[in-house]
């Protein structure tokens, strides 16, 4: 069985203790399952009969639902890092228009192989120092972890004690508005907390602290923060914090909404913000003191009756807002460490499950004139750039400029699929995001054999500019 499964079983375990509810006295048919999972990195047994519902990550929810003999709705949700805040979204709808009472809801990420891992770390993706420094200056990637979380959602008039209430909830997508699949858009941010605001029937300006998607890239952080600049911090008068949990746990990928959420819960009961981690000096592409910003460096208190938003991305284009409130002292339900119930001895070493792969990542140049590409039929005149151009030939005579802007040109559509760069247009306003960024950067390595510093990029944005500095850099 996939430890996930097993994972999802244990905290379903501990809600229902947390909740003191007995599940078997409860209306089973009014009880829902929502978990958000996308990580299949355990392969399992092939040979073995339980091998396609040990394996199956749909299985995950199915599993508590059978467990508990749970007759509500039951699903998965993957729209990869938004995956759990989406399933609480659900979730939280069907309770408000009266299809359940109860709803589990949540979701987990474990790394159980290293091929995603080292296929990530190699391209780039990932923090070459293996922190996350969300709104940093010196961010550079994200980091893997691997953890899950659980909600109880209720219907408020059957409970007398309760962390929080979840206000308002919405979901959207990117659509086509970004240029490729992968890269944040800030309309559709700006759009999906307007919404949630509107669901929770509360003004932006009402929010004083986000949990933030914040995963500790160049653009994502700046795309993120200047959605916020046009919503929440839009006129306005109070100061409003901001944090990431990614910076003191890493990025739980499938798992991220729901630590964020359950971290934002927390902030409500104990009335107090902890602070970031690995923030010293913010990106220099973000302001923050114009709008009235902060990330907490410090643990700040804050009034525990406040509305708190938190933020989560799939890098498909999904994204979620989930919009809570504190609640008076009065039900206000008291944080309380559990005993774990679970038999230790009976565990199983989880090292039986992690599977390694032996395999060379292929960091090979991209040939420019390769049919790879679904478009390479067509003769784009930025893709026939001269072999000469390539790692290992004709390195006797510094490149022209010329056949620098031919690489460029054609390493961008390589990476982009679009087939002219736009010269008055930054680039990263026209399809790269943090992972083609990485690619083109690694592919215009080998091609020249330097080393390119990527913040080049954000220094030098015009087309033109970056030209210029690259040929600059020839021996």
């Amino acid at each position: 069985m996939d430890p996930q499964q097993i994972l999802a079983l244990e905290l379903t375990e501990l809600l229902w203790k947390d909740a003191g509810l007995d599940p078997g006295n409860l209306d089973k048919k009014r009880i829902g399952v929502y978990i958000g999972v996308w990580n299949q990195e355990y392969r399992g047994v092939r040979k073995s009969v339980y091998y396609p519902i040990g394996t199956n990550p749909g299985i995950i929810a199915s599993r508590i639902s059978y467990h508990y003999d749970l007759r509500g709705p039951s699903w998965v949700s993957n729209t990869a890092c938004s995956s759990s805040l989406v399933a609480v979204h659900y979730a939280a709808k069907d309770i408000e228009a009266g299809r359940v009472d109860y709803a589990i809801a949540g979701g987990v990420n474990m790394i159980l192989g290293n091929e995603f891992t080292d296929r990530m770390s190699n391209s780039g993706f990932l923090s070459r120092d293996n922190r996350c420094k969300t709104f940093d200056d010196s961010a550079n990637g994200y980091v893997r972890a691997e953890g899950g979380g659980m909600v109880l959602l209720a219907n408020k008039n059957l409970v007398k004690n309760y962390y929080a209430e979840l206000s308002g909830s919405s979901i959207n997508q990117n659509g086509s508005r970004s240029a490729i699949i992968s890269a944040p858009h800030p309309e559709a941010q700006e759009e999906l907390i307007l919404d949630a605001c509107r669901d929770a029937a509360i003004k932006p300006q009402e929010i004083s602290y986000l949990e933030c998607h914040g995963t500790g890239t160049k653009i994502g952080d700046p795309i993120e923060v200047s959605a916020i600049q046009r919503t929440v911090a839009k006129d306005r008068s109070g100061r409003c914090f901001l944090g990431s949990v990614k910076s003191n746990i890493g990025h739980l990928e499938s798992a991220a909404g729901i630590a964020g959420l359950i971290k934002s819960v927390l902030i409500l009961c104990y009335g107090a913000i902890p602070p970031n981690l690995h923030y010293s000096r913010s990106n220099q592409y973000i302001d923050f003191d114009s709008y009235n910003l902060k990330v907490v460096t410090e643990k700040t208190g804050i009034d525990n009756r406040i509305y708190i938003g938190i933020s989560s991305f799939g890098f498909g284009g999904s994204n979620a807002h989930i919009i809570i409130k504190g609640v008076d002292a009065g039900v206000r339900k008291k944080v309380e460490n559990l005993d774990i119930p679970f038999d230790r001895s009976r565990s199983l070493a989880l090292g039986n499950y992690f599977q390694i792969d032996n395999f060379k990542i292929d960091r090979s140049p991209i040939n420019l004139d390769s049919n790879a590409n679904s478009n390479a039929n067509r003769e784009l005149p930025v893709q026939r750039a001269d072999a000469k151009i390539h790692k290992g030939n004709d390195h006797n005579h510094k490149l022209s400029r010329e056949e620098v802007q031919k690489l460029i040109e054609g390493l961008f559509f390589k990476v982009t699929n679009i087939e002219s760069i736009d010269p008055d247009v930054e680039l990263i306003e026209q399809g790269l995001d943090s992972m083609s960024i990485t690619e083109f950067i690694t592919q215009l390595q080998a091609a020249l054999e330097i080393e390119i510093d990527p913040d080049l990029i954000f220094e030098h944005p015009l087309p033109e500019q970056l030209i210029d500095e690259i040929h600059a850099l020839l021996p």
